[in-house]
């Protein structure tokens, strides 16, 4: 069985799943990746191959509202131009991507090959996460455009996982039939360093208790200010307690 992961992104949801898969004899698994992470692939040295794309430039239309779905499917476009080529080289049975990027709008239609669609929330549900930030006009817009994208996507696929209940909830009662909840699971890395030395290096005392929050960003859709709330009165019970946070301060909008 050859499968090829599809996702914009080095390390991503499939990168595990890949790497596992691998190890059995009756598969042979490959990622496609965008070509930008090509130094970051060959410093991990990844234990399957690893090929990349790279989208057609093109200028931006200036609409707003449609500027992700005009993204997806350039990144489809380019996806399965990288795929025909390893089509080509030895025949893929199945193609896994993230289709909120578009990773797999063409592949079913142009390459015949039976695709697997992932998808987080199908749209710009992220917005939607907090009664407090009520989506604006703009939003909306993008939503809709976004949802266009990834529905079709599902229309051109053999399946779609979700990795929740609610996920799936979020499509249209018309595609339920091709949308199957698989929850996601992650694997914690042993501690290779001295955690003597490293809450040293952090400045973080020895027997202080320790509370974190870890995401891509720090705002208010991921629940940083609640963290920062929480924080706050935490301390006014101990003391001693550090907070570590892991975290870029860029904010999505």
């Amino acid at each position: 069985m050859k499968v090829v992961f599809v996702h914009p992104s080095y390390p991503n949801q499939f990168t595990r799943i890949a790497h596992t898969l691998s190890q059995r004899d009756e598969w042979d698994c490959a990622c496609l990746v965008h070509d930008k992470f090509t130094e970051s692939v060959r410093r991990d040295d990844p234990p399957i191959a690893y090929y990349g794309f790279h989208e057609e430039s093109a200028p931006p239309s200036g609409n707003y509202y449609t500027q992700c779905l005009e993204d997806g499917v350039r990144c489809g476009k380019a996806v399965v131009d990288a795929l025909a080529h390893l089509h080509a080289a030895g025949p893929v049975d199945v193609v896994v991507g993230h289709a909120s990027f578009g990773t797999t709008f063409f592949v079913r239609k142009i390459l015949q090959i039976p695709v697997i669609a992932y998808v987080e929330l199908p749209g710009y549900f992220p917005i939607y996460c907090r009664d407090q930030f009520p989506a604006q006009y703009p939003q909306d817009l993008m939503d809709v455009a976004l949802r266009a994208l990834i529905h079709a996507s599902v229309l051109q696929a053999d399946l779609c996982l979700v990795p929740s209940q609610h996920a799936k909830g979020l499509f249209p009662e018309e595609l339920h039939h091709k949308v199957r909840v698989q929850p996601e699971g992650f694997n914690v890395p042993a501690v290779v360093r001295d955690k003597t030395a490293l809450r040293k290096d952090l400045g973080i005392p020895d027997c202080a208790p320790v509370v974190g929050f870890a995401g891509r960003t720090l705002e208010a859709v991921r629940g940083f200010d609640v963290f920062i709330k929480v924080a706050k009165q935490i301390r006014r019970v101990r003391k001693d307690v550090q907070f570590l946070v892991i975290g870029d301060d860029h904010l999505r909008q």
